[in-house]
């Protein structure tokens, strides 16, 4: 569960669940986020302690040998881009931290120490708040405890708050709607998603119940719905972020679905401005008669 494949993209028609096993993690930044119209791709290489940036269009490579350091053993994970496009947030699993990569020198500026096991992170759409999803523990065993966390990082100050969001099984995925009033978190170990409001900073005791061993959860880009890629059920739910209601038929996969993206529409072309040459409809008085 220490790798998978994340790719962000813009407006979609079309949505991929990915099987397992998937690695690594890839995110391009935001406002950029097809190969079409990307730059840079950045990716969290849990092998070698590494970031290798990708150029989306001559899909030359940074590998090997110029590859962003990271922390020897750190095992980056998730990988999120500030909405600006001008910093990366790597989670390492390995050392319970997140480090941050300035995008244009390509080189890692400071770590944040979040919480134990940490596995993906996600930012709100204002770009004030990076969450971290924190394990504290090993996956798949059970956690009816929900020792589980979430870690909350000011982007502008990189500094993490000093209490974790609790209350959580074994928490994987997360994905912010697109109000960025709430979170929403897969949690492995339970079966569920859990909600969590992020102005109070309070989980919703009542979870949300999908697959077996939910790993990933992605945003529609409409922001209506929430889809949750379940390992163990090879299936894909989708809630209702209205009602938090899950349908209550799942979408089958390929066996180990782990990470969800959305292919892009097509730009929509301005339409121009014309001049109708339709002649007016001339008005019709009625006739009475009587």
């Amino acid at each position: 569960m220490s790798n998978r494949s994340r790719v962000a993209t813009t407006a979609a028609a079309t949505l991929i669940a990915a099987a397992v096993p998937l690695a690594p993690a890839v995110l391009v930044p935001a406002g950029a986020q097809s190969a079409a119209c990307a730059t840079t791709a950045f990716v969290a290489a849990a092998g070698e302690s590494a970031v290798t940036t990708i150029d989306a269009q001559t899909r030359a490579t940074s590998w090997p040998g110029n590859d962003i350091a990271l922390p020897v053993g750190s095992l980056p994970n998730g990988v999120a881009i500030t909405p600006d496009g001008t910093t990366a947030f790597v989670v390492l699993t390995g050392t319970d931290q997140v480090a941050t990569v300035d995008v244009a020198t390509r080189a890692m500026t400071g770590t944040i120490d979040v919480g134990n096991a940490p596995q993906d992170i996600a930012i709100t759409p204002d770009g004030s708040t990076a969450l971290v999803t924190n394990r504290n523990g090993s996956d798949p065993i059970p956690d009816p405890g929900k020792t589980g966390s979430v870690t909350t990082i000011d982007v502008a100050t990189r500094t993490a708050s000093p209490t974790d969001i609790g209350g959580l099984e074994r928490p994987a995925g997360i994905a912010v709607t697109a109000d960025g009033t709430t979170a929403y978190v897969a949690s492995f170990g339970g079966g569920h998603v859990s909600t969590i409001d992020l102005a109070t900073r309070t989980v919703d005791p009542d979870d949300i119940p999908v697959g077996d061993s939910p790993f990933d959860v992605e945003r529609s880009p409409d922001g209506t719905q929430m889809w949750v890629a379940n390992l163990d059920s090879g299936s894909v739910s989708t809630i209702d972020v209205a009602t938090r209601t899950v349908d209550p038929t799942a979408i089958g996969t390929a066996g180990g679905p782990s990470g969800i993206a959305f292919t892009p529409c097509p730009t929509p072309t301005p339409s121009s401005t014309t001049t109708s040459t339709t002649a007016p409809v001339p008005a019709v008085t009625p006739a009475f008669t009587g």
